[in-house]
């Protein structure tokens, strides 16, 4: 299972200096057809961030951001989307 995190709505702000989606985790399973299998995927602040040029540190710029998880880039099934709303700019000190 891999976690992919992209803008909801990509402004400059949240997508300069990164793809619009991103992988930011995943998770090796295996399972017997029908069998229910439970994956962990852990995230964390620098999992939102972006390098900036200017203050040359990891940034995570506010906004809305969908947590995406499927088999891989190609097939994003949508198992799940979660909505992260970050109300301001966190520096690389909070990162």
């Amino acid at each position: 299972m891999q976690c992919y995190i992209e803008p909801i709505t990509p402004t400059p702000s949240l997508t300069t200096g990164r793809p619009l989606r991103t992988l930011q985790g995943f998770a090796k399973v295996s399972a017997a057809a029908g069998e229910v299998v439970q994956a962990v995927i852990e995230l964390d602040a620098r999992s939102f961030s972006r390098w900036d040029i200017d203050q040359r540190a990891w940034v995570v710029a506010a906004g809305d951001y969908a947590i995406k998880l499927g088999w891989s880039a190609a097939v994003v099934n949508q198992v799940h989307v979660s909505q992260l709303h970050v109300s301001r700019a966190l520096g690389s000190s909070h990162v």
